[in-house]
């Protein structure tokens, strides 16, 4: 099976969801991944047909999301430990394909890498 993504850095999502499903319907996308979401608090990110799996940032700031099609077989791999302390949302597909959503602040000074090192090494067999 052949998936579309589309990939956006949204800078905001909770006043454009009407934009983003506009989007996935006129793509056809089955898997989205947005980063600096930036939701407050009292936000509930929700798309008819689509599963969301988030990691919120500090209020205002940061974020992440992917979003998959109801059709699309994933495991949610947002709550692994190796993620603990991370900016990032990660599912794992039925071909043991993982996408990751990770958002680094610009005021850090380097990317962390040892928790893509073990969601890799997770996904496989």
């Amino acid at each position: 099976m052949q998936i579309k993504f589309l990939l956006w850095n949204c800078n905001g999502i909770s006043t454009r969801v009407a934009e983003v499903r506009e989007y996935l319907r006129m793509f056809n996308v089955q898997i989205l991944v947005l980063t600096e979401t930036r939701v407050p608090n009292n936000f509930i990110f929700r798309i008819q047909n689509y599963k969301v799996v988030e990691k919120r940032g500090p209020v205002g700031h940061g974020g992440v999301a992917i979003a998959v099609r109801e059709d699309v077989p994933f495991q949610d791999l947002s709550r692994h430990p190796a993620l603990d302390g991370v900016e990032a949302a990660a599912v794992k597909l039925a071909d043991n394909s993982v996408v990751v959503a990770y958002y680094n602040s610009p005021s850090r000074n380097k990317l962390v890498i040892k928790p893509w090192q073990t969601i890799t090494h997770s996904s496989e067999g």
